[in-house]
């Protein structure tokens, strides 16, 4: 049972630790959220792979260290992970940078889909346990 214990003293540990490298990020949303995001670009039209683009607007927010660095451009086919990508820099956003999170979306039904990814992450094993 100490085993037990002590596996969950560090998983609870590595939910509120900022990641330091992409590999970090990528196993932290693989292990917390149980997403895989694709490591490629995901289609011709894309200017960028998904977990690239978490990973940069995420680094950016951590290190805090750029007054030129206010928006991103990272466009992507339907169903190139931009609405999960961004629901996962929102749950990043609270449990590692401590912040606060306002959601805009360009119609209604993409918002509600954001709204149902971070309400589901919010619900999984380890994070469910420090929601209020």
């Amino acid at each position: 049972m100490e085993v037990l214990a002590t596996h969950d003293e560090m998983m609870r540990r590595a939910l509120f630790t900022p990641c330091e490298t992409r590999e970090q990020l990528g196993r932290w949303i693989r292990v917390f959220l149980g997403i895989h995001f694709p490591d490629c670009t995901v289609s011709e039209e894309s200017n960028s792979n998904p977990l690239d683009m978490i990973w940069e607007v995420y680094d950016k927010a951590r290190r805090n260290d750029d007054e030129d660095y206010a928006r991103v451009m990272a466009y992507a086919s339907r169903g190139g992970f931009k609405t999960l990508g961004a629901s996962v820099l929102e749950v990043l956003q609270v449990l590692h940078l401590r912040g606060n999170v306002a959601h805009m979306a360009a119609v209604f039904d993409q918002s509600k889909k954001s709204q149902e990814y971070v309400r589901d992450f919010f619900a999984k094993p380890y994070i469910r346990d420090f929601r209020v």
